[in-house]
């Protein structure tokens, strides 16, 4: 955060308001959650409801950020030197014999990498769609012309910080705008898109998949000193089916987070997706941004195995998914029905 210039104090003290304003909601959540039967018992040895927590949470937090708008601007000098360092331990890397590790592991990343490449490569071809490809898109009708998502935007960055604040009713627009259409090559039923649910007795998390949903939500980058809007898209199977008895990476629940990042004009900058897990992370860019060279052959760069088309009035992204791994396999727009 800059805290430099004329409006450095409206800009700390909103920075302040939004900082407890995302502190309540997490208080709200792990109060929530305590609701579960799960996690009743430890409810009911506590000498106040969750009405009352919620209550003295919010006094707290109230009393926190009065005290901090009082105390003035943070100390420039150790606002600089807050960094937040890596967990790696040299020591630790050498008696894993990493310099070994490594080299199977990136030979493992690379021959992915190219697979991937491979099967970028076939997007759009006839083949792609069978009888077979299970197709999840958007309610038709939720387009917004040309130039609203950039009026929308520069409204909700109206503030100290050019933060895109957006109203509940300018997010669901924006996620509708711009979600994307999902082709499942569908193989059996864990490819089958689903909703989070719990076990009968609270204790796990199950995708069941009488009804598909995709969960939405907004996130924010920096790029460029300027705080960019990304909308998510997420999607979840009931389990990604192992393939032989040595398979390490099959098991319980698989899903898919398709992210979009908007300039602030309201265009598509960059597209990425990873599985719910954290793996298999991958960058769509713009026709306005360019690939860098990586620095060695060894190192793990951001793997672009496309870029992303140029969306036009009335088309989608697709996005192709294969069956069982559910690896994304390409991407294309195409022109939807009105």
């Amino acid at each position: 955060m800059d805290t430099t210039g004329t409006n450095s104090t409206t800009k700390y003290h909103f920075w302040l308001e939004q900082s407890a304003a995302l502190a309540r909601q997490g208080f709200d959540v792990e109060l929530a959650n305590l609701g579960l039967p799960a996690f009743q018992d430890q409810v009911n040895k506590q000498s106040k409801n969750i009405s009352d927590a919620r209550r003295l949470t919010n006094t707290c937090i109230q009393t926190l950020l009065a005290n901090e708008k009082k105390t003035g601007l943070p100390n420039l000098k150790i606002q600089a030197q807050a960094v937040v360092k890596d967990n790696y331990q040299s020591w630790k890397r050498i008696l894993g014999i990493y310099p070994l590790v490594v080299l199977p592991a990136a030979w493992g990343i690379k021959s992915h990498q190219k697979k991937s490449l491979n099967a970028h490569k076939k997007t759009g071809s006839p083949e792609r769609i069978s009888s077979a490809t299970t197709i999840y898109q958007p309610q038709p009708g939720t387009f917004l012309s040309s130039d609203e998502p950039g009026k929308i935007l520069a409204e909700a960055s109206d503030n100290p910080l050019s933060l895109p604040m957006l109203s509940p009713r300018d997010q669901q627009r924006l996620l509708q705008h711009y979600a994307p259409v999902w082709l499942i090559h569908r193989k059996g039923a864990a490819d089958d898109i689903g909703t989070m649910s719990w076990s009968p007795d609270g204790s796990l998390p199950l995708v069941e998949t009488d009804g598909a949903t995709v969960y939405t939500r907004v996130s924010y980058t920096r790029y460029k000193e300027k705080i960019l809007l990304q909308l998510n898209y997420v999607i979840w199977f009931p389990e990604r089916p192992l393939t032989s008895t040595l398979d390490l990476l099959g098991g319980y629940l698989d899903g898919i987070n398709w992210r979009v990042t908007l300039d602030d004009n309201g265009q598509i900058l960059m597209q990425d997706t990873m599985h719910n897990c954290g793996c298999y992370h991958m960058f769509y860019p713009g026709s306005r941004l360019q690939t860098k060279t990586p620095p060695d052959r060894l190192a793990e760069i951001a793997f672009v195995p496309q870029f992303s088309p140029d969306l036009k009035n009335g088309e989608r992204n697709h996005v192709h998914i294969t069956h069982t791994s559910h690896y994304i396999i390409g991407l294309e727009t195409k022109v939807m029905p009105p």
